[in-house]
């Protein structure tokens, strides 16, 4: 199940590029469910990094953007990821 979340994650990530925001998201959407069903929290918190770029970039989402990466910060504070927290900080002001 941890490898079908990381290939949906892959999949969303293609279909944001492509401007296919609902399957987009979709895909971040089950991938989450099964990353939090297994307690993976890096995979989570990935999950909602680039759930946020769906919503805000493909799906024109501010508000399910920032949600999304709002929850995506909190976790990587605690998971303590600079990178990846640098670039939810970033795209949270983007689309703020």
């Amino acid at each position: 199940p941890l490898l079908r979340a990381h290939s949906l994650n892959r999949a969303g990530n293609w279909l944001t590029n492509v401007g296919r925001a609902e399957d987009a998201v979709a895909a971040h959407c089950e991938a989450l469910a099964l990353f939090e069903e297994y307690g993976e929290d890096h995979g989570t918190a990935e999950t909602l990094d680039l759930l946020g770029m769906a919503f805000g970039l493909a799906a024109g989402d501010a508000i399910g953007a920032v949600a999304s990466y709002d929850r995506a910060i909190d976790r990587l504070r605690r998971l303590d990821e600079p990178q990846r927290l640098i670039s939810s900080l970033i795209s949270r002001v983007v689309f703020s």
